[in-house]
């Protein structure tokens, strides 16, 4: 794995590379080195290089927000556990769906998948950072790890998704057996 400590990209090249800033190597980076530098500030509690509004969300038990929308339209999502963030990131690329009318597809209440933008680990955290593409409302549910209708949680959401369609087919299958 090819890790760059300069990043000669043109600003309009995304192609990701894998960049080491001061302390921590970024992962699968599609934006410039300057960004990586900000959010390594900021991961160290220096929030004034992302933007003045940015501000870290408290979301389940396990997981945190910084809500940089104010400069980036990004969350970076902080996890305890980096199983937990690998499965994310592998439910992330196969289900983003691009959609030019509104940038990503929008699932059932105009949820939607947000685009994964880059990952990295520091100081025994691990985080991953999405891009939320579209317009966002207020609806923020931790019971289905919904921030601003972005699912930040795929791994969870489908879960549960998953479990309530097979417990449906569980009981549809039962049913028919009585009717039968």
């Amino acid at each position: 794995m090819n890790i760059l400590n300069k990043d000669e990209r043109w600003l309009t090249d995304v192609t990701p590379i894998n960049f080491k800033s001061e302390d921590i190597v970024f992962y699968e980076m599609k934006i410039t080195w300057s960004y990586a530098s900000s959010i390594e500030d900021m991961v160290k509690w220096n929030n004034y290089f992302v933007g003045e509004e940015t501000f870290k969300i408290p979301f389940w038990d396990k997981k945190e927000i910084f809500d940089v929308w104010w400069k980036w339209n990004s969350f970076v999502i902080e996890y305890e556990d980096s199983v937990e963030r690998d499965n994310d990131i592998k439910l992330l690329k196969q289900k983003f769906e691009l959609d030019w009318k509104h940038f990503t597809k929008l699932l059932e209440n105009n949820r939607h998948i947000p685009e994964l933008d880059w990952y990295f680990g520091y100081d025994w955290k691990y985080y991953m950072i999405v891009d939320w593409l579209n317009k966002l409302t207020d609806e923020t549910n931790e019971s289905l790890w919904i921030y601003k209708w972005v699912i930040v949680s795929p791994n969870l959401y489908y879960w549960i998704s998953e479990d309530t369609e097979n417990r449906v087919k569980e009981t549809v299958e039962k049913v028919e057996e009585i009717i039968d």
